[in-house]
């Protein structure tokens, strides 16, 4: 019997060179700003603003931390899912501020910087991924801790880095506001000369018909305003509806926010969440051409805000 090789004997091929972009444009790293409650931006993506992102430990780009809801019981083996939470999102990164100019100067840079940090005070993590349809996606954070141990006076070496650890105290990342403004259909004749009964033509979508598309991962609140005059409205998604049926003089904006955080109606800044008759506040869900609940006596307009909310930057 003859005994099989199961290699060769002869030296292995050089391996094959990377295959060529063939077009395709070169891959561009992540564009990173941070924005200060005094709308200061800094873009921190180059080291040439003077304050830049140290990449190699950035959290809080991926999933946030979710705690599941079970219920379990000594009869069956497992457990209920009965929902989920997520209580926060991780946020830490590395800042390094330099100045190739005096100490002063390192020194103004570096007091500029950090007003924005003070605890109390909201900025925003904004990222985008340049030539990408995504959008930004933002992050309000608030600061929590800092890693800054000096080993060399940084006034001397024009430059210091810093380990910051922030907080959002909503988990989400989020897209820019969308909005929907729906007005009462009206009918008109369109043909009633001649034998026969009239034909008539409205809009392409009625209000009781409207749908809105929601580009997120995660659920989002709707803002709802109603501008009058109406005589009753009511407006909701996926099934849930919230009914207001005092008038609504011409010109006079209702104002229902549907978010957990902020729930409530105003009609012209006065607190009218008492008023409301039946109230179901249910997020839209990620998804295209989601019905919106609506239906209004009168000849207002009805808008529709949220803001797209993803569970990952990227």
């Amino acid at each position: 019997m003859t005994a099989q090789l199961l290699g060769s004997t002869t030296a292995a091929p050089p391996p094959v060179a990377p295959p060529t972009s063939n077009g395709v444009e070169p891959r561009i790293g992540l564009n990173h700003k941070l924005t200060a409650e005094d709308g200061t931006v800094w873009d921190i993506s180059t080291w040439e603003t003077g304050v830049y992102l140290i990449q190699g430990t950035v959290e809080g780009l991926g999933m946030p931390e979710v705690v599941n809801w079970k219920t379990t019981s000594p009869a069956v083996d497992g457990h209920q899912w009965d929902g989920y939470l997520v209580p926060g999102r991780k946020v830490f990164f590395y800042l390094a501020v330099w100045h190739n100019g005096s100490a002063a100067d390192w020194a103004a840079r570096n007091d500029e910087l950090w007003d924005m940090f003070y605890p109390g005070k909201l900025l925003t993590w904004t990222v985008q991924l340049p030539g990408s349809n995504r959008g930004a996606r933002h992050l309000q954070l608030r600061y929590e801790k800092c890693e800054d141990g000096f080993e060399t006076d940084p006034t001397f070496e024009g430059w210091a880095v810093y380990g910051l650890e922030l907080s959002p105290e909503q988990p989400f990342w989020e897209g820019e506001p969308i909005t929907r403004e729906l007005q009462q259909q009206t009918v008109q004749d369109f043909f009633t000369g001649g034998a026969g009964s009239p034909f008539y033509i409205s809009g392409e979508q009625s209000i009781g018909s409207a749908t809105m598309d929601n580009p997120g991962t995660a659920p989002s609140y709707i803002l709802w305003e109603v501008v009058g005059p109406t005589t009753s409205v009511t407006v909701g998604v996926n099934g849930g509806t919230t009914t207001f049926t005092p008038d609504i003089a011409a010109g006079d904006v209702l104002v229902i926010d549907t978010d957990p955080r902020n729930l409530g109606a105003e009609l012209e800044g006065v607190d009218v969440t008492g008023q409301l008759g039946s109230f179901d506040y249910r997020p839209i869900p990620p998804g295209k051409d989601i019905s919106l609940d609506l239906a209004m006596a009168g000849s207002g307009t009805i808008r529709a805000t949220f803001t797209p909310r993803y569970w990952r930057c990227i």
